[in-house]
């Protein structure tokens, strides 16, 4: 059996080279031999968390806290662990805890920066990331970090001059080329933006995050994609308490128009409706164009379920609209209401929490079914139709506010 530095090495190679089930089988009969070694436990988690599985390599991360405390290789990994799973206040805490112990870590600001962009923090992140920068300029995932909170906060210039620097830093740094392609898929042309994207894929073409970035340049082909997204930074900038107060207010139009001018009340309710169908679709639809296309595979298996749900249901929503308005009877068109409120909660259910989206699988294949079962109704003339629409299409305003409310940020009192 070789010694536990000797298995260090070999499986650092195996993890650079993406083969993490490798690592794995490696370090599990060293930790046998050496059960004590915590860089053998935090070597295991690595392993682990590149496989996607997270809990066992949030538990390997503990077990490496537990042998030596405060390490702040142990916090920095566990920190990463917590933010992929979606619990931003334990990524947060983590990597405070790594700062704290090692103040003039350049890694460890660098982490905090992460978290609290991931956290819609911008703001906030730019002290820690300049303190990293400080520490450290050579330190490259200092400056990639630092773009993407220039990117948050809409400071474009800003941005591509921290992404420049990182290039001059490393020409082959994958993650500055994916920075540089999600730069220009918001603020410049979809070329540039394909460009960069396609060079991180070629530089790492199994890493995540290069092929999520290299969808989001393949759907930025579509200039209606491009414009809603750079109004969802400007929105996401004026802060929840804006955002909610606009809301508030187009529904309270709504309501004086039903009470002060009831003929234009069904009219300006039907717009109203397809206008958020149409917002919300942009997205999924997008989505479904990019698998479509033959680029199916840079989606991840979560999205390309959204799409399909999202192309099922509205197939049948449209197909509903179509036949109601063809007999003249309204009970089709209510049931095309209720499948493309499905529609559209299906379309963005993959932006769930990871915890939830096992549930979500099992919601919407009930709510796929629910939604035939209305059709059928709708179809036939039963008398339970009516109670049957509300409840189904309840139900599917339920699963999407679900899937798009930040429910850690929302309890730990944050602002997104």
């Amino acid at each position: 059996m070789p010694g536990a530095e000797a298995v260090l090495r070999h499986t650092d190679a195996l993890l650079s080279l993406k083969r993490p089930h490798e690592a794995e089988r490696l370090l599990r009969p060293a930790l046998l031999h050496e059960p004590e070694n915590a860089s053998l436990h935090l070597q295991l988690s690595r392993a682990l968390a590149a496989q996607g599985n997270l809990e066992q390599a949030r538990e390997e991360a503990r077990r490496s806290l537990a042998i030596v405390p405060g390490d702040v290789r142990a916090l920095l990994q566990l920190s990463a662990i917590e933010a992929a799973r979606g619990d931003r206040p334990a990524a947060l805490h983590a990597a405070r805890r790594a700062v704290a112990n090692a103040p003039n870590s350049a890694a460890a600001h660098c982490q905090v920066g992460a978290v609290l962009i991931n956290s819609g923090s911008a703001q906030d992140a730019l002290f820690e990331l300049r303190k990293a920068r400080g520490l450290s300029p050579e330190y490259l995932n200092g400056a990639t970090t630092l773009a993407l909170a220039h990117l948050q906060l809409r400071q474009y210039g800003e941005a591509r001059t921290q992404v420049a620097d990182a290039l001059r830093l490393d020409p082959s740094d994958p993650d500055a080329h994916r920075v540089a392609g999600l730069i220009e898929a918001v603020d410049g042309g979809s070329r540039d933006a394909l460009a960069a994207s396609r060079e991180a894929m070629r530089l790492d073409p199994l890493d995540a995050l290069n092929r999520e970035a290299f969808a989001e340049a393949l759907k930025s082909r579509n200039p209606v994609y491009r414009f809603a997204r750079r109004h969802t930074r400007r929105e996401r900038s004026h802060g929840r308490i804006v955002r909610s107060l606009r809301i508030y207010a187009a529904a309270l139009v709504l309501f004086l128009i039903a009470e002060f001018v009831p003929r234009a009340a069904v009219g300006s309710s039907i717009v109203a409706g397809l206008l958020v169908f149409a917002l919300w679709s942009i997205d999924p639809a997008s989505s479904l164009v990019v698998y479509l296309s033959g680029h199916r595979d840079v989606l991840t298996t979560t999205v390309r379920r959204s799409v399909l749900g999202y192309f099922a249901l509205c197939a049948i929503g449209v197909g509903s609209v179509v036949w109601g308005l063809i007999a003249g009877h309204p009970e089709p068109l209510w049931a095309g209401v209720v499948a493309g409120i499905w529609a559209i909660a299906a379309g963005h259910a993959h932006r769930a929490l990871p915890e939830l989206l096992p549930w979500l699988t099992a919601v919407h294949v009930i709510g796929g079914a629910l939604v035939l079962v209305t059709c059928v109704l709708a179809a036939s003339g039963g008398e339970a139709f009516v109670q049957t629409a509300v409840i189904v299409g309840l139900g599917g305003l339920v699963a999407w506010f679900g899937e798009i409310l930040d429910w850690r940020t929302i309890s730990a009192g944050g602002e997104s």
